[in-house]
C-alpha cells in the first residue's frame, strides 16, 4: 500500500537480528540421557493414568483424569519434539575440530527455542527475528524468525523474500558486521545490491583492513574499497538510525518475550509487532 502511495521506493534497506526470549526456561533444557529418563517416566504416567480411568466408576473423577492424562501425552509429544530437536543441537554443539564444546540439551517446555546470547551479555533461551527496514521510509518490509544465534545466514534469503513479495530489488543493503560474511557480499552483488557493512579486522595480520586478499572475489575487493570511502561512512550510519528504530520501537510494544512456543508461532507474534510500527509509520508518512 505505501510503495503503491509512492511512499516506499525500497532502494536502500538496513538489516538486524534481534534476540526475544522463548517462553521456556533454563531449567526445561536437558542431555539426551536426562530427556530418555524423562520420557520413560512420563509413559509410565500417561499408562498409569490409563488405567485408573478405566477402573473408576465416578464422571467427576473420570474427567479428572483424563485431563491429566491429556496433560501427560501433551508432555510425552514435547519430549518426543526436544528428542528430535537434538540431532540439530548436537551439530551446532560440534566445534571445528569435531569435539564436541559442551553436551547438547534441549528443551521440554519449547524444543525450537535455543540458548543464545542476549544483548545483555548474559545467555537466556530465545529466537532470533530478523527484521530489513526501508532507511527512507522506516517501514519494516521483511520478516523471519529462527533459532540460530547469528545473523550472518539471513541477508540471502531476507533479500529474495523482498523480490518474491514487491518484485524489486534494492540497490543498497546495509547490515552491521554481525550480519554480514564475505559469502553474502558476493551473492548480494549477484542481484546487483551492494552491500554496506564495516570491514572485518584482520586476524594476525598487519595489512589494512582494506588491502585485498588473494582469495577475495571480485565483489569482495570492491566492498573493500568502498567502506573506506565518506560516502559509505556516511551511508552507513543510516543503518542504526533505521534498524535501531524499528528494534526500539518493537521492544516498546512488548517484543520481549514470546508467550508462543515454536518458530511458526513466534514468527506469527513478530509479524503483528511489524505490522503495528507500520501503521504508526504510514500516519506519519501520511501527514
Amino acid at each position: 500500500m505505501l510503495m503503491a502511495q509512492g511512499l516506499v521506493e525500497l532502494q536502500r534497506v538496513a538489516q538486524d537480528g534481534m534476540k526475544v526470549r522463548a517462553w521456556a526456561g533454563a531449567s526445561s533444557f536437558r542431555t539426551h540421557g536426562g530427556l530418555k529418563k524423562l520420557q520413560r517416566v512420563v509413559e509410565q504416567q500417561v499408562e498409569t493414568l490409563a488405567k485408573e480411568i478405566e477402573k473408576d466408576p465416578g464422571v467427576g473423577s473420570k474427567r479428572a483424569e483424563a485431563a491429566r492424562q491429556k496433560a501427560a501425552q501433551q508432555r510425552a509429544r514435547r519430549i518426543e519434539r526436544a528428542l528430535e530437536e537434538m540431532k540439530e543441537v548436537e551439530k551446532r554443539k560440534k566445534s571445528q575440530n569435531g569435539k564436541k564444546k559442551s553436551e547438547p540439551r534441549s528443551s521440554t517446555t519449547d524444543p525450537s527455542a535455543r540458548v543464545m546470547k542476549m544483548a545483555d551479555g548474559g545467555f537466556r533461551p530465545a529466537y532470533n527475528v530478523h527484521m530489513v527496514s526501508d532507511t527512507a521510509a522506516k517501514v519494516v518490509v521483511a520478516v523471519d524468525v529462527d533459532n540460530a544465534g547469528t545473523d550472518k545466514h539471513a541477508m540471502v534469503p531476507m533479500a529474495e523474500q523482498i523480490e518474491a513479495r514487491y518484485q524489486v530489488r534494492p540497490s543498497e543493503w546495509l547490515a552491521d558486521g554481525g550480519c554480514n560474511s564475505l559469502a553474502n557480499v558476493e551473492q548480494m552483488a549477484e542481484r546487483q545490491c551492494q552491500v554496506v557493512a564495516p570491514l572485518p579486522k584482520p586476524r594476525g595480520s598487519k595489512r589494512a583492513v582494506s588491502d585485498p586478499r588473494p582469495s577475495d572475489g571480485k565483489a569482495v575487493r570492491e566492498w573493500r574499497a568502498r567502506m573506506i570511502t565518506d560516502q559509505a561512512k556516511a551511508t552507513y550510519k543510516l543503518r542504526g538510525a533505521t534498524a535501531e528504530l524499528v528494534n526500539a520501537q518493537c521492544r516498546g510494544q512488548g517484543l520481549v518475550q514470546v508467550m508462543v512456543r515454536g518458530v511458526k508461532k513466534v514468527l506469527s507474534v513478530a509479524l503483528m509487532h511489524a505490522l503495528a510500527h507500520n501503521m504508526r509509520r504510514s500516519w506519519a508518512l501520511a501527514m
